[in-house]
């Protein structure tokens, strides 16, 4: 778990204007901070022999927010009486946390010395990832230093690794835990990509990794990198909602093969910035039948470069 968040970003994206409330941690007492506590309580049964069984895990996001007034507590308490889902991401000196499953907040006046106004998220979920071996297979909260580990990468189906999605033009095959993209199209941009993770962090250190078995790159350079999008990214396409991206040739990053790549960018200090994608893309330029052979994708923020699957 992480052990201290930073700073808390909640998504209203329900709403006809999209909205993002930015909560920092500030714990001198000035109006408008706010404490964070994360929690994580195992739901169990007991069995014969005193024995338990682990069924599911309760994550309680738990926002102390000072002075009524604040705007902030403001928007966030129209979110409640109007019961808009939200999402939720966050940062810590030690990792992030990606609040993937839109819940409903909950708010109570509270009135003492200083007021303090508690906010809650919950969420009760299946032990481990859900969709065992679907291609959407994910869990609804992930605290931990791979922005990714929200969906289960390391493993997938007979075509594609979890959570992730593909343009026309692509073929895609799986086998111990490495997705094979191979393009079957030719001077089109294809590209593979997760779905999108709540990420509404500007200015922010991003490094995208990725362990590269093998590739082919007959004609133009393939690529890995992020791509930024909107709120609009959980449309029917693949592509929905992208507005920029960062990705760097994998030619020019890898020295031999099997070898993890690191890409790093700074994410844009943009008002459209909601989510992130991780993404393998092939230019314009290639022709059919390039290919990059991949497992083991991370995205990681800040000063973090270690990935935990």
């Amino acid at each position: 778990m992480l052990n201290l968040l930073s700073n808390v970003a909640i998504l209203d994206v329900t709403n006809t204007t999209p909205t993002v409330v930015f909560l920092d941690n500030v714990m001198e007492g000035v109006d408008g901070a706010a404490v964070f506590g994360l929690s994580r309580e195992a739901q169990a049964v007991q069995i014969q022999d005193n024995q338990t069984y682990q069924y599911a895990h309760t994550d309680t996001l738990d926002i102390r927010v000072l002075d009524t007034d604040n705007a902030n507590v403001a928007i966030l308490k129209s979110i409640v009486e109007n019961q808009r889902p939200v999402q939720i991401a966050a940062i810590s000196p030690n990792g992030v946390l990606s609040w993937n499953e839109a819940s409903l907040l909950s708010y109570t006046d509270q009135f003492d010395v200083l007021q303090v106004n508690p906010i809650q998220a919950t969420v009760t979920y299946p032990a481990g990832y859900s969709g065992g071996t679907t291609a959407n297979s994910s869990t609804p909260v992930y605290a931990g230093d791979n922005l990714l580990g929200t969906y289960d990468v390391s493993t997938g189906n007979t075509a594609l690794l979890n959570g992730f999605y593909q343009t026309a033009g692509l073929t895609l095959t799986q086998a111990g835990g490495y997705m094979n993209a191979v393009t079957t199209l030719g001077s089109i941009g294809l590209w593979t990509l997760t779905r999108p993770i709540p990420f509404p962090w500007k200015n922010q250190r991003v490094t995208a990794s990725v362990l590269v078995q093998d590739y082919n790159n007959q004609t133009d350079q393939a690529r890995v990198g992020v791509y930024w999008r909107n709120v609009d990214a959980y449309g029917g396409s693949s592509v929905s909602g992208t507005f920029q991206s960062n990705v760097s040739n994998i030619d020019d990053i890898i020295t031999s093969a099997p070898e993890r790549v690191n890409a790093e960018f700074v994410s844009p200090n943009d008002s459209n910035l909601f989510y992130a994608s991780f993404v393998v893309y092939f230019g314009t330029g290639h022709v059919a039948g390039d290919y990059v052979n991949f497992a083991q994708p991370a995205i990681t923020v800040g000063a973090q470069t270690a990935f935990t699957l």
